[in-house]
């Protein structure tokens, strides 16, 4: 049987774009009068090495101060009506560009797989992206939900299978965040780091069987997928009455440093071992210590880990879409027949991997993400 291949990639973000310094100085000010909490803001954002996010919430720039106010008093029930409301076209933006990019009509499209993990409601996103998009009403769906961000990788590895049992068939595998929706002025450090990092923005990929070596943007090889023992306090995503609410551990670089190579290390064998001479790598732009650790434990090259930089330097962590926003980026250098990972991590803690082959096909989108 045919390798299970990447055919198109699409992406989509929010019109509406603020700069770090001055989502840092809203936080900080919203937080004067509380002791040294707005010091820490400042710093935790400076520290992110985001540069601007692209937000769905109405936050506004002209307003921001007054806006990140308002919206910590709005109800959870609110924030879910906003993510039906906006999460939907966004999606389908890019699973539009995704398809036309594969070269594919809405009507070949057999398997339908929504990932998210910032909204809920019935009948979901899938059943709206199915009307949005003109797919046909016997598609088979799958929503895959709260998964945070990882849960990319749960798609791909699905829309492989959905290859496998139908090598005829057309997967497509639409990834939505909106983690601005969830804005909250609570103090603790673990909640101030998750508002400096996450971003909103849609990924969408196309995967089925192909031959044709030109039509392949990658094919899916081997997987890894590891959860870590004592880990579940790393990353915590529960629902609130205001939104949901992310803890990210201080911790959590340290543990993945520490744990990396040798989750990665059956997908090394074969580079003898060597991190690297794996050709690329597409790393999960967590956050910059993040990065910088896995960096080092895997002999990773700045100029490898750049497109990762890249990313959450211009959109921030935008959850379970920032891997093919990564995958993207990285494709304009790479030579067919290349070999790499795709490494992802998640709450649990979930630590995700994906071997890639490079086929021939050029990805035509001028600017990632754009």
């Amino acid at each position: 049987m045919d390798d299970a291949a990447i055919t198109g990639l699409g992406y989509a973000t929010p019109s509406n774009v603020v700069s770090q310094e001055l989502a840092a100085d809203a936080f900080a000010n919203a937080f004067a009068g509380s002791g040294n909490k707005s010091r820490w803001v400042h710093k935790i954002f400076s520290k992110s090495r985001v540069a601007r996010r692209s937000l769905a919430s109405p936050l506004r720039s002209d307003q921001l101060e007054s806006d990140v106010r308002r919206l910590w008093d709005v109800p959870t029930a609110e924030r879910m009506r906003l993510f039906r409301e906006l999460a939907p076209p966004l999606a389908a933006q890019a699973a539009r560009s995704a398809l036309r990019e594969a070269g594919r009509s809405a009507e070949e499209v057999t398997h339908l797989i929504v990932v998210t993990s910032t909204g809920a409601y019935l009948p979901g996103p899938d059943v709206d992206l199915i009307g949005l998009l003109g797919l046909s009403p016997g598609v088979e769906r799958t929503l895959i939900q709260f998964m945070g961000c990882s849960a990319a990788f749960n798609g791909l590895r699905l829309a492989r299978l959905a290859t496998t049992a139908n090598p005829r068939g057309c997967t497509l595998l639409v990834c939505v965040e909106l983690s601005s929706l969830h804005l909250r002025l609570d103090p603790d450090p673990e909640n101030i780091i998750g508002q400096a990092l996450f971003g909103d923005g849609a990924a969408a990929a196309v995967v089925e069987s192909v031959r044709t070596p030109e039509r392949v943007l990658v094919t899916m090889q081997r997987v890894l997928h590891e959860i870590v023992a004592d880990s579940k306090d790393e990353i915590r995503w529960e629902i609130g009455d205001r939104g949901f609410e992310i803890h990210l551990s201080r911790k959590l670089p340290d543990w993945l440093g520490a744990r990396v190579e040798k989750f990665a290390q059956p997908l090394l064998q074969s580079a003898e071992s060597d991190p690297s001479k794996i050709d690329f790598w597409g790393v999960h732009p967590g956050g910059s210590n993040l990065l910088d650790r896995v960096q080092c434990a895997l002999q990773i090259s700045d100029e490898a880990l750049e497109p990762s930089r890249a990313v959450l330097r211009e959109f921030g962590n935008v959850a379970s879409p920032a891997i093919l926003f990564v995958l993207g980026r990285q494709l304009a250098a790479i030579e067919p027949g290349a070999r790499g990972i795709l490494l992802g991590f998640g709450p649990g803690l979930t630590l995700e991997a994906i071997e890639l082959v490079r086929g021939a096909a050029q990805l035509r989108l001028e600017e990632v993400g754009a």
